[in-house]
């Protein structure tokens, strides 16, 4: 099952504005706005594995073809697997926005911006969160019915990216370099603040003294305890 949600919302709040009259021909307007503005996509993909194996009987003696015991011979065995992925990818944009416009009659033949602020940008896949905040720089317009766009500039300021644990607790148990190995536990939250085992796959990040980073895939098992072997060992 895939489920996705799209996101898309401005406000404009005009801070000073005039219009210039052209007698009968037209007019030509100009204005400054304060605007904020949010886009983004949220996607979530589940995977349900469900397995029921249900058995009915009864087995017992016999002598002479009479029987002279039962027992309950049934069973039922449920499981139930549910596997989760989700993307998130939000953008915001808080600033200035000019405009003019020229407006012959009814037509508006001359449309013209130019928009400049704080711009922000954050995703997320539940592994990994990255956040980018920087300024963004953009002008065009429409001349009649063609568009244009005369400058779209970002000039990043910070960036951060590192391990999205939202939901889950990480114990580190053991981190040995002789051994060359990491071994912990992992627990996700569940609801009323409660935390239960997590088995499956995940990834652990080194990051060098260098400055470069590796990725060692690893897996928990049922009781969500896990060992990842190798990590001292570079490659170059």
């Amino acid at each position: 099952m895939r489920v996705g949600a799209k996101i898309a919302d401005e406000k404009k709040v005009l801070l000073w504005g005039t219009e210039i009259p052209a007698g009968t021909i037209g007019k030509g307007e100009l204005g400054i706005y304060a605007v904020v503005n949010m886009e983004g996509e949220i996607t979530l993909v589940a995977d349900l594995q469900q397995t029921i194996d249900v058995g009915l009987g009864a087995r017992g003696g016999t002598c002479w073809f009479l029987p002279t015991s039962i027992h309950n011979a049934s069973w039922f065995n449920h499981t139930c697997e549910v596997a989760l992925e989700a993307e998130a990818k939000l953008r915001a944009f808080a600033g200035l926005h000019c405009a003019a416009t020229l407006q012959l009659k009814s037509y508006k033949v001359l449309d013209i911006y130019l928009r400049g602020g704080m711009e922000g940008t954050i995703e997320s896949d539940l592994t990994t969160l990255s956040a980018d905040v920087g300024v963004r720089m953009k002008a065009g317009g429409k001349v009649i019915s063609k568009k244009f766009t005369l400058m779209d500039e970002y000039y990043s300021l910070w960036k951060l990216q590192k391990p999205d644990m939202a939901g889950f607790l990480i114990g580190m148990e053991e981190v040995c370099a002789l051994g060359d190995h990491v071994a912990g536990v992992i627990r996700r939250k569940q609801g009323n603040d409660q935390y239960e085992p997590y088995a499956g796959p995940f990834e652990v990040v080194v990051t060098r003294p260098n400055g470069r980073t590796e990725q060692f895939s690893g897996s928990s098992d049922a009781g969500g305890f896990f060992l990842v072997k190798g990590i001292e060992r570079e490659t170059w």
